[in-house]
């Protein structure tokens, strides 16, 4: 270790300092850390339920079961910490409850649910709720169950004094009277900032009533059903939801699914930073009006628009109208199928793209040449991603690709996508 030093470095090393044996503790346990250094520890290896939508049909329902009994059985094996000391009993407990998944059919028991809520409210920051899905079939009987269920989780939400994120998925019948929230739980409108409803088959058209005080990030995800949906769910979401008066503090709302909400909201004043329209069938004129309302384009930093399988192809001019309704944007997803020109109009304010390449883009010139001439053009205004949706029986000579990104100074990865292949773009 010395072979580096000069001999005057090594004279003005100090001794170490000794301590006397009796202040050096043979006995130290993760007793006496602190509290704040036992949450690095623990926090990290603590499980996360991935799971954010509710299933579709039998298989993915089959899936998301199992996903959830891994879940459970990776929590069970996390609360054995519990039982190292004293420290790690109170840390843990707290981080073990921190984000809670309930996931209950007709057959769940009422008071599984409500003693859940009676031990375990104080520590609650995250709540995941996944109702039935199916509502076809369902009898009298079930659908009391359902009025029962959604009593003891209003109930036990009311004792979530800390609840911040609160997520709803399936058939939910706690929301579905307009004075649902006073007569539950009054406490959750000053501390949820993170809602997120998906209307599975159940009128939810009072749900955000009360709940615009606090929230930071609303998700309407497939509210209004459409009319496959119409012929295989007796009970239908076919009311359009009451907005709150004002949402004086919302700055991510996203919308999948389901009919435009902006008549109503176009009355409302909030600080909208990031807009996601996800699979509606919302014309070009539609968008940028919705961008209109009240100057949210010029608010935003973050836009997100796909169609998912409407079949739709934007006009060559939409991305440049979208810039102009837009102009400070940051964060910019454009899954359209548009044509590759709309790259020229990006804007050098935008860091973070995202785009799908057209299955009819002509030939000769490739998605690649169009990609590289863009990074080119780009190379020095802070452009931090790109990210290319594309059909996998695409042919592309990816190595040539690979090579002249990395000239560029850009890392290529390739993820698999449920409708395609996703090339990523990251400067080095």
């Amino acid at each position: 270790m010395t072979d580096n030093m000069y001999p005057s470095d090594i004279q003005t090393i100090d001794a170490p300092t000794i301590l006397p044996p009796s202040t050096v503790s043979k006995n130290r346990t993760l007793s006496d850390l602190p509290i704040e250094l036992l949450m690095l520890i623990f926090v990290p290896l603590r499980p996360v339920f991935k799971q954010t939508v509710p299933p579709n049909s039998a298989a993915e329902e089959e899936l998301f079961l199992n996903a959830l009994c891994l879940f459970r059985q990776d929590m069970t094996r996390f609360a054995e910490f519990r039982r190292i000391c004293i420290a790690t009993r109170v840390t843990v407990t707290s981080i073990l409850y921190r984000e809670v998944v309930i996931c209950f059919t007709s057959s769940t028991p009422v008071e599984t649910v409500a003693n859940l809520f009676n031990s375990i409210a104080p520590h609650v920051r995250s709540l995941k709720i996944y109702g039935p899905w199916y509502l076809k079939n369902y009898s009298s009987v079930r659908f009391c169950r359902l009025d029962e269920m959604s009593v003891a989780i209003g109930c036990g939400l009311n004792r979530c004094c800390g609840l911040n994120t609160l997520e709803c998925f399936g058939c939910h019948k706690t929301f579905t009277k307009r004075h649902w929230l006073s007569k539950f739980a009054p406490t959750i409108q000053s501390t949820v900032t993170h809602l997120t409803f998906c209307a599975h088959g159940i009128d939810l058209s009072y749900a955000l009533v009360g709940m615009g005080r606090s929230l930071e990030v609303l998700e309407i995800l497939d509210w209004c059903i459409d009319d496959v949906y119409r012929k295989n769910y007796t009970l239908l979401s076919s009311q359009t939801p009451h907005f709150p008066a004002e949402l004086p503090n919302l700055k991510h709302l996203t919308l999948r699914g389901g009919t435009p909400l902006f008549a109503e909201m176009g009355q409302r004043t909030f600080p909208l930073k990031s807009l996601s329209l996800l699979n509606m069938q919302l014309g070009e004129s539609t968008i940028l009006d919705i961008l209109r309302i009240r100057g949210v384009g010029s608010a935003l930093t973050a836009f997100h628009t796909e169609f998912g399988s409407w079949n739709y192809n934007p006009s060559d001019s939409f991305p440049k109208d979208l810039f102009k309704a837009a102009p400070n944007l940051r964060v910019f997803r454009y899954m359209l199928q548009a044509d590759l020109g709309f790259l020229a109009d990006v804007p050098r304010s935008v860091q973070y793209l995202g785009f799908s390449v057209a299955i009819s883009y002509p030939l000769p010139r490739t998605m690649p040449e169009v990609v590289v001439e863009f990074l080119k053009a780009r190379r020095r205004t802070g452009l931090r991603s790109v990210s290319i949706l594309t059909d996998p029986a695409r042919t592309l000579n990816y190595s040539a690709f690979v090579e002249e990104c990395g000239e560029l100074g850009f890392e290529v990865k390739e993820l698999d996508r449920r409708f395609g292949i996703e090339v990523v773009l990251h400067p080095r």
